[in-house]
């Protein structure tokens, strides 16, 4: 089986109309470490991006969840 080589992460660029819909300006110029601690650089981990984003929603409770997976279950068949 032929292996397909490693990519090197450093060298990967996004495309010029690369855009992170809906993601604060403030987590992109850097981000509150401590509470006195501010990083200044720009934040680059999109995946640490989007984990602080979803964490500012407040998850569904279980009867929440229960109800809306029945509606889309009745509007699925």
């Amino acid at each position: 089986m032929k292996m397909l080589p490693e990519p090197d992460l450093n060298e990967m660029t996004p495309p010029d109309d690369f855009e992170l819909m809906g993601a604060d300006e403030d987590l992109l110029e850097g981000e509150t470490v401590g509470a006195n601690q501010t990083t200044t650089r720009r934040t680059t981990d999109l995946v640490r991006l989007y984990l602080q984003e979803i964490g500012r929603v407040q998850l569904l409770r279980r009867d929440e969840e229960v109800s809306e997976a029945q509606y889309v279950q009745r509007y699925m068949q």
